[in-house]
């Protein structure tokens, strides 16, 4: 099955987003951290079966802009959504996101219910922060960040320490290469870091939107156990952990995940 890949305008404001599939209902794929929208490649065709998938860049990231004056906040998210439905013709559709594109599904739902019929978050971060050190170290590398403290030199000793990778190996170097990029730090200095927050447990009482969780039990960066205490806020969610996922439990288990995403998409309940 071919992925086209697309570009739109969205208030001066180019956004790329890659699309495959055909039918009625529509699913938004939303990307994490340190990635974009072509991470979903080897997933897309399966999730497409029956449906049309549109995978964007979040702003910043691939080949999405970032204007340094843009507005990176739930709000300001919501309006670029709604841009990506209208250009497409649609004026809803299922909405699932992973890591911190959970945390921005999860926000838009909050925001604009009228624009996410179903939504699934996959390992979310909005649900849990890493612990301690860890933790620590990730808070102040975003903050220095967008502060304009970082270079390629601090990042690459950044994720030595976070991922315990070769500073001078290719996966650091990318990774720097990635946080260097101006549309990055405009993304997260312009209202982006409160996607690398928890939801607040008053705000997650308030989501209306009907839920599935899919969450690797061996997750390092957001474990099980601390998301299962914020996740019980959620009114009426659904839980399915995959037992040898990580992080990116489809990884480990794509048939499982593509079974349970479509069965929950498809529950006419």
């Amino acid at each position: 099955m071919a992925i086209d890949v697309r570009t739109i305008e969205i208030d001066d404001v180019s956004l790329c987003f890659r699309e495959t599939g055909d039918g009625e209902d529509v699913l938004v794929l939303l990307h994490g951290t340190e990635a974009d929208a072509s991470m979903w490649d080897p997933y897309m065709e399966g999730l497409a079966r029956g449906r049309r998938v549109l995978a964007p860049d979040l702003p910043g990231h691939g080949g999405t802009g970032a204007p340094p004056d843009m507005d990176s906040s739930p709000a300001g998210i919501a309006g670029w959504f709604k841009g990506l439905l209208s250009s497409n013709g649609l004026d809803r559709a299922d909405v699932l996101g992973h890591s911190m594109g959970g945390t921005v599904a999860m926000l838009l739902a909050l925001e604009a219910p009228e624009l996410v019929r179903r939504l699934v978050l996959v390992n979310t971060g909005g649900l849990c922060w890493p612990a301690g050190p860890l933790g620590e170290e990730v808070d102040g590398f975003l903050q220095r960040l967008v502060e304009g403290e970082v270079d390629e030199e601090a990042t690459r000793r950044f994720v030595e320490e976070v991922y315990g990778w070769d500073p001078d190996g290719d996966r650091a170097r990318e990774s720097a290469r990635f946080w260097m990029q101006p549309g990055v730090r405009a993304f997260f200095g312009r209202g982006g870091l409160i996607y690398t927050r928890p939801v607040p447990v008053w705000r997650l009482r308030e989501l209306a939107t009907e839920t599935m969780l899919i969450w690797g039990e061996k997750d390092r960066w957001f474990p099980l156990a601390t998301a299962k205490e914020e996740m019980m806020y959620i009114p009426g969610y659904r839980l399915v952990v995959i037992e040898e996922g990580g992080h990116s439990p489809f990884v480990e288990a794509p048939d499982l995940f593509y079974l349970t995403v479509d069965s929950f998409l498809s529950d006419d309940e």
